[in-house]
């Protein structure tokens, strides 16, 4: 608490209790709002295709991936269309290269996944693709569909996602 002293015929203007509190409210709910600007989510653009002789490849001519200057926090992926049973269809995700780094792996019988924020990113100029996983019989012949759910931030933004 601070201590004001007064001279006679001094005046000054101070919050009343109410006020006080109602800019207090309007200052943190400023600060939540600067918080999340800039964040979006979406939902991950759809990739789809079919196998062909026991090969799956979808996503190259499908973009499925933030635009440039900008990082997806992918916050959940799912597979419909898998083989499920004692020996499940077995997918890959891969980021731009079917024979680069493995970004995560599905199957039919676990075709879904959630991550945390900044667990699983995707940076701008990049795209999702799905393979079917080398070694493992593919045998699903009819559409299968990649959806999911991101959050979207410019770049340069990315530790408002911490």
């Amino acid at each position: 608490m601070t201590m004001v002293r007064f001279d006679v015929g001094a005046s000054a203007d101070v919050l009343s209790p109410g006020e006080n509190q109602q800019h207090l409210a309007a200052a943190f709910q400023e600060q939540e709002r600067i918080k999340v600007a800039g964040i979006l989510h979406k939902e991950l653009p759809q990739i789809q295709g079919t196998a062909t002789g026991g090969v799956l490849l979808i996503g190259q001519t499908q973009i499925c991936g933030p635009r440039a200057g900008y990082l997806w926090s992918v916050q959940s992926l799912i597979v419909t269309g898998l083989t499920i049973g004692a020996t499940p269809d077995v997918v890959n995700f891969y980021l731009d290269n079917p024979t680069g780094q493995l970004f995560w792996q599905l199957n039919g019988n676990s075709p879904g996944v959630t991550f945390g924020k900044l667990q699983r990113t995707i940076r701008g100029g990049s795209t999702l693709l799905l393979a079917n996983a080398p070694g493992y019989t593919f045998a699903a012949t009819g559409q299968i569909t990649v959806s999911g759910e991101v959050l979207e931030v410019p770049a340069q933004m990315a530790g408002k996602l911490a």
